[in-house]
């Protein structure tokens, strides 16, 4: 990616040789997250020239006996009209409905997403949402679909859980001594986006996002990026953070969870939704899931254990079958790093060959199977998108999966397959990194993303 290359040059400049003492003090894993908070800090400063300048829906002010639009993208100029005093903004141009708005400064959202404690962590939210804002990242022109006329959606943050987390140990004396994890909290995030905040009748979907159940950084404001084609079109979108798993991102309180742990905090934002769409302008308490990477396996577990709460399910080349991608790397058929890291994770295992496929957390894994065992009348309708040059994630992930969805097998229109793509086909930078091909296959893979959209609004 651009940003990722770029920073690459800076991160060099910056962590070169010329005597820096954090050579000599800091541990190899300190090191290693300075590089990455390094080199994520200045991707975010870089992004700045991946901005698209996209509409917005206006907002207002009350001001000298005239309702008057506020300018509430561009710093110097918001700051100018509120005469550096906070007041009172209006969602209609008769100043009538108020609503709270705060504008985010772009080095308030590089700090988020530079450190990786900080991302996702709603401990500063107790009760109350924090106002809605337009955040930068919905602006960068990362998706293969162009943005231009997109208008950037409004966005608030809530925390929709909180999880105690800590380890019991047994002491020599036949007593227990119960160990805090950091502050022994765990409070996550869930962003809402909407084309406007006071919206309503929009169709509720819940975007989870790629990363291997680990990261959350770019893969977070990657997804972020595409959210503008879906509030465009009417859906009310939200996006949670979850734990994440051994030395993830996210607060130390919220990292070396498990997949139990992950499952359960995807079924909380599941329930949270249902809780509070109505409220926040939607038109049903079933939203849509989709997921991409990893995250489909959150859609796709979803979808199966809560059957009757989800209307419909969308995953962009999915990883849903523990137990195949076990067997490949056994016969020597898989080799990609990230793939085989995710699998180690998810088991606790690190020998993978002594693993065996009927360890209850790869049945857990395996939605093919799991799809076959479980009852199918109900079950959500499935579209799935993926490529076929895909390495990263395979192909047969999603054909098992779509083939044991329902007993009639993988209908016409279910799997969509595009011959040229690879892994993350829907994020395109031309000239750098375009994993959706040439431009007959990115052509199809943009068609195929608007008519999943169109899919999902439909689905009941």
């Amino acid at each position: 990616m651009l940003i990722r290359l770029a920073s690459m040059l800076l991160l060099t400049a910056l962590l070169s040789g010329c005597g820096s003492m954090w050579q000599w003090v800091l541990t190899d894993q300190e090191k290693r997250r300075l590089r990455v908070a390094a080199e994520d800090a200045a991707a975010c400063q870089l992004s700045r020239a991946a901005q698209t300048p996209m509409l917005y829906q206006e907002l207002y002010q009350w001001r000298g006996g005239f309702c008057e639009r506020v300018e509430v993208r561009n710093e110097v100029l918001f700051e100018r009209q509120q005469d550096r005093v906070q007041v009172q903004l209006y969602g209609d141009r008769f100043c009538r409905q108020p609503l709270p708005y705060r504008l985010t400064h772009y080095y308030e959202f590089c700090s988020d997403y530079a450190q990786s404690g900080r991302l996702g962590d709603a401990s500063d939210l107790d009760g109350e949402p924090a106002p809605w804002t337009l955040d930068p990242a919905s602006r960068l022109a990362l998706p293969v679909e162009p943005l231009w006329f997109n208008h950037q959606p409004y966005m608030q943050r809530y925390r929709y859980v909180t999880r105690q987390v800590g380890e019991t140990r047994r002491l020599p004396v036949d007593t227990e001594l119960y160990l805090r994890r950091g502050s022994g909290e765990c409070a996550l995030e869930m962003r809402v986006f909407k084309r406007h905040p006071q919206a309503a009748g929009l169709k509720p979907l819940i975007l989870f996002h790629s990363g291997g159940l680990q990261q959350r950084g770019l893969h977070s404001l990657a997804l972020q990026s595409q959210v503008s084609l879906y509030t465009d079109q009417g859906f009310l979108v939200f996006m949670p953070f979850l734990r994440t798993l051994g030395d993830g991102d996210g607060p130390v309180e919220c990292r070396d969870s498990d997949w139990a742990g992950v499952k359960a905090d995807a079924d909380s934002a599941l329930q949270w939704v249902r809780r509070h769409a109505s409220a926040l302008g939607g038109n049903g308490d079933r939203p849509a899931l989709m997921g991409a990477g990893s995250g489909g396996l959150l859609a796709g577990w979803l979808s199966l254990q809560r059957a009757d709460q989800v209307a419909g399910t969308l995953l962009l080349y999915p990883f849903v079958d523990s137990a195949d991608l076990l067997g490949m790397i056994k016969h020597g058929q898989y080799r990609e790093s990230k793939g085989v890291k995710l699998l180690q994770l998810l088991t606790g295992r690190q020998d993978l060959d002594r693993l065996s496929p009927t360890d209850p957390l790869i049945l857990d894994t395996s939605l093919a199977a799991q799809a076959g065992r479980l009852p199918s009348a109900g079950r959500p309708p499935l579209r799935i998108i993926h490529g076929e040059r895909d390495r990263r994630i395979p192909l047969r992930q999603s054909q098992r999966l779509c083939q044991a969805w329902q007993p009639a097998g993988c209908q016409e229109g279910q799997l969509i397959r595009i011959a040229e793509a690879g892994y993350q086909l829907d994020y395109c930078l031309l000239g750098v990194d375009c994993p959706a091909g040439d431009a007959d296959s990115r052509q199809q893979v943009r068609e195929a993303l608007q008519q999943a959209r169109r899919w999902l609004m439909e689905v009941e």
